[in-house]
């Protein structure tokens, strides 16, 4: 007789993982047996022993968590396709709790009387806070705050001079947390500008190290950040946390163009 094709069913799934908080990613836990296929969707109750609902567009074996998730609980579904077959159901995580800050970049623009300072990028993107800028005498002293100085930007005054300068972001709404941005200065009246960065140095493929060139003045003081775009020509984004001189793509970037700008920082503008 015609040959059978059965199924193969899978037999387990791993927990989910990841921190059950607004900004996180969740990722569905491996099936048993290893290399199954499957659909993925995500479910979500009010309660944990609640009836879980599907969460429209979650059909990812990884979910990005939103701030009407705060106070829920999350669960992934996986059936088999192809030669598996069966559906598996993690078991739930949550309740999901406001979003931590984890980073802050450095500060963008030259320290020098007279001109606008901004504070860096904050992680997760598009966390809501508020901001405070302070001052010390020494890049290790004692910080504290400049009175009036509660915007992301701040215009650097005289009396600021010789002195440096840190921003500290407060989450709020379903943020939490406070981070501080890594010292600014010191003060000058005056800056050089910064007139040239050198080529990216290194090979653009996921987990190799590309460096920034180097930058004219030689020895020029700067902050850096690393920005993407889909196209050569396109429009280049920043990629979160990524303020160091060097850089190492990451599965995201694959098919994507990098660039890197480099800021001028203490006694450099530009």
């Amino acid at each position: 007789g015609p040959v059978q094709w059965t199924p193969i069913p899978i037999t387990s799934m791993a927990p989910v993982s990841g921190s059950p908080s607004v900004g996180s990613t969740l990722t569905s836990g491996t099936l048993t047996p290893a290399n199954s296929t499957a659909t993925y969707r995500w479910l979500i109750s009010d309660t944990l022993d609640g009836i879980y609902t599907p969460i429209a567009g979650a059909t990812s074996p990884s979910y990005t968590i939103v701030p009407d998730d705060i106070g829920k609980y999350l669960k992934v579904e996986a059936t088999g396709t192809g030669a598996y077959s069966g559906v598996r159901t993690s078991s739930a995580v949550g309740p999901v709790t406001k979003g931590p800050l984890t980073a802050i970049g450095g500060i963008v623009g030259a320290t020098q009387v007279g001109a606008q300072v901004t504070a860096g990028p904050v992680t997760p993107v598009g966390a809501t806070v508020t901001y405070r800028w302070m001052k010390a005498a020494s890049p290790g002293g004692a910080y504290s705050p400049i009175e009036g100085a509660v915007f992301e930007t701040y215009i650097v005054s005289e009396d600021d001079l010789g002195m440096y300068l840190k921003v500290e972001a407060t989450g709020t709404g379903v943020y939490t947390g406070t981070v501080t941005s890594s010292h600014a200065g010191p003060v000058v009246m005056d800056s050089t500008p910064i007139t040239a960065i050198g080529s990216i140095v290194g090979t653009p493929q996921v987990a190799k190290t590309l460096v920034a060139g180097a930058v004219t003045p030689a020895g020029a003081t700067v902050t850096y950040q690393w920005k993407r775009a889909d196209i050569a020509d396109g429009v280049y984004e920043n990629i979160p946390a990524a303020t160091s001189i060097s850089y190492k793509p990451v599965p995201d970037d694959v098919g994507k163009y990098l660039k890197v700008t480099a800021i001028g920082s203490g006694a450099y503008s530009g």
